[in-house]
């Protein structure tokens, strides 16, 4: 039987992943650290089979306890787990022997896919070369593993419409042939074209007619970026850079299925606040947000002057902006828009006006809500609905007694605190079901704890079992 070790300082992803695991080992075999110190404390008890590494540890970094495990020689495999996409350590993932690492957020039947694929595998090393995109997507090439086989003339982005397996992604970086490198993370298949190898175009559309028997059902070839031509090493992070900006100009460019990226040179109009300003406005007051959310995205595209960097900037911007707007509130929101996922100006402006329905019901999430506590505490369950809330806690919070924020809150409300958790909590789970996940994961992601009890409390709000709900 498997030990595991899951490192993460956050509460909630702590505990949804330590849930999550139950589906592979019995809970008596996972334990849990939120820090540096007591992960290697841990380790020296338990001597896991895996760790679940978080890099940012609360000023430390995850990857001391995974030196920590190489200098003790453990026989043990390791995956990272992050929210950085682009970090500044992966010269030293691929020194310090780490299995897989994943970005969040990510499905939990594909997360279990990626760990049983990594229990497979021998402790003590890959079962394949070091990815140099990491690497490549923070700038660096001093961290490239040493000797590259072939030095890649250009790079090569490809963005499908649901990530890939492990198995997957196998199967089609063996059908590339010898004389491509692929590598095959989620959603994104980076190709190195090595030179002399065909004209870049003839390349990709020779890679996806021969992708496309491969794919499953779920998959459809989105979008393909080429990057600029690498002379050397050191230009290979642009290539790889300008290769996926190109990927991502699927909004942009929606009739293109393999596009080149050309930066915008003439004069930059800045981010559009207005339009923004009153999209926020429509969100306090309660009104409709698909039109605002869909002019803002009309001039976010037209603005940027088909430049998807640019683009990419003003969407970190958007989600900056409605996170503001929350935290006014007191809710502690952090929305993000993947671009990669967005392959055309609808999906995008769709992803737009999510977000902001998001933003609408922590802001305003009962029109009877009008007093500043029920608000504060709907706000609250809201952001932080995995979490095991108690009104009691949240009462503490605001410096109230829980009888008090009980009965302005019904009062105010028309239902109880717990009902409103309830519903809360059933609203994302069945999202996730829709979206394919389990009902276990469903269960856990969302704050409970037995699979059995949540499947009744779903029939009892639904009229149907959970299992239904996914497609």
């Amino acid at each position: 039987m498997y030990e595991i070790l899951v490192v993460e300082d956050e509460y909630a992803e702590r505990r949804e992943l330590a849930e999550l695991m139950e589906a592979l080992v019995p809970a008596r075999h996972i334990r849990c650290a939120a820090t540096c110190e007591a992960a290697i404390q841990m380790i020296d008890q338990l001597a896991p089979d895996l760790i679940l590494l978080d890099i940012m540890l609360k000023g430390r970094s995850g990857f001391e306890v995974a030196q920590y495990v190489r200098s003790r020689g453990l026989d043990c495999r390791i995956m990272i787990l992050t929210a950085y996409n682009e970090f500044d350590f992966a010269s030293k993932a691929m020194s310090v022997g780490i299995q897989d690492y994943l970005l969040k957020p990510m499905r939990p039947d594909l997360l279990l896919q990626r760990i049983r694929s990594v229990l497979s595998r021998p402790a003590g090393g890959r079962a394949q070369p070091p990815q140099l995109w990491p690497s490549l997507a923070c700038g660096m090439t001093s961290g490239l593993p040493q000797p590259l086989p072939r030095l890649p003339a250009r790079v090569v982005v490809v963005l499908l419409s649901a990530p890939l397996s492990p198995e997957e992604g196998e199967a089609l970086s063996a059908q590339a042939g010898p004389e491509l490198r692929l590598e095959c993370y989620g959603r994104r298949v980076v190709c190195y074209c090595p030179e002399g190898t065909a004209e870049p175009l003839e390349t990709v559309g020779r890679l996806l007619a021969e992708w496309t028997p491969l794919l499953p059902g779920r998959c459809r070839l989105a979008r393909a970026g080429v990057g600029e031509p690498a002379a050397g090493p050191e230009e290979l992070a642009e290539s790889y850079r300008t290769a996926r900006l190109a990927a991502c100009s699927g909004p942009l460019f929606p009739q293109r299925l393999v596009c080149r990226y050309t930066p915008w040179t003439g004069e930059w109009e800045s981010y559009p606040d207005q339009a923004e300003a009153r999209l926020i406005r429509a969100l306090r007051s309660g009104e409709d947000t698909v039109q605002p959310a869909g002019q803002l995205c009309a001039r976010l595209l037209s603005g940027c002057r088909g430049d998807a960097a640019i683009l990419e900037g003003w969407l970190e911007l958007y989600c900056a902006g409605l996170r503001r707007a929350c935290g006014q509130v007191g809710a502690d929101w952090r929305p993000e828009l993947d671009l990669e996922a967005c392959f055309t100006p609808r999906e995008l402006s769709r992803r737009m006006e999510e977000l902001a329905d998001r933003a609408a019901g922590l802001l305003a999430p009962d029109s009877r809500a009008d007093h500043p506590l029920v608000a504060r505490t709907m706000a609250i369950v809201e952001s932080r609905y995995p979490e095991p809330l108690k009104l009691e806690g949240v009462a503490r919070e605001q410096f109230v007694s829980s009888a008090y924020l009980g009965r302005i809150f019904h009062a105010h409300t028309g239902q109880t605190f717990r009902d409103y958790l309830t519903r809360v909590r059933l609203g994302h789970a069945a999202r996730l079901l829709e979206e394919g996940a389990s009902v276990s994961a469903a269960a856990a992601a969302v704050g409970y704890e037995d699979p059995n009890y949540f499947s009744r409390v779903y029939k009892k709000q639904f009229g149907y079992p959970p299992k239904e709900g996914r497609r």
